[in-house]
């Protein structure tokens, strides 16, 4: 009830998703949508900013410039080097023979 007290944001904007519905193409850096995600994050501000987690869909390259400069930001791929918010979730591998069972 008190957004004083909560020690985290979670921010579940499917970026990936509105690059793709939005007819942009892979690397989607630049983003018009996006503006708008800001305007209704009602806890969101210079004082808070820390500690909003953005959950990226896509790698750290694909994702709108707006997203990739938040100190807190969970994407997939590779790590981005100098950004210590960046956590990295590996991508879903479905094919059976790279399951771990399979070696």
């Amino acid at each position: 009830d008190d957004p004083g007290l909560a020690d985290i944001f979670v921010v579940p904007y499917f970026a990936a998703a509105e690059c793709v519905l939005g007819g942009h193409h892979w690397r989607c850096i630049n983003s018009v949508l996006i503006q708008e995600l800001f305007v209704h994050l009602k806890y969101y501000g210079q004082l808070t900013r820390h500690r909003h987690l953005f959950l990226g869909t896509a790698d750290i390259h694909s994702l709108p410039l707006l997203i990739q400069a938040q100190p807190l930001l969970l994407s997939l791929g590779a790590r981005w080097m100098g950004h210590p918010g960046h956590i990295v979730v590996p991508p879903m591998v479905a094919e059976a023979d790279l399951q771990p069972g399979a070696f």
